[in-house]
């Protein structure tokens, strides 16, 4: 997916030279964004494709010298 997104971001760059202010405003934005956000602790259990992979994916859930998968 990335490879494609940067596939078609370069596209439109080489086809419309006017597309560069507008990923140069989302950057922009972005970083706002990111410089004005209060930090929050991440939780990964809260995350539902996390909680799918856990129930598909047999783990013990130590690492990093544990077996992460079960045989």
């Amino acid at each position: 997916m990335r490879g494609a997104m940067i596939a078609a971001g370069a596209y439109l760059i080489a086809r419309f030279h006017c597309i560069l202010y507008v990923f140069g405003g989302f950057l922009i934005v972005t970083a706002i964004r990111m410089a004005t956000q209060d930090e929050h602790a991440i939780e990964p259990e809260a995350n539902p494709v996390i909680r799918l992979l856990r129930r598909v994916v047999p783990g013990d859930g130590r690492l990093p010298r544990a077996a992460v998968f079960r045989s």
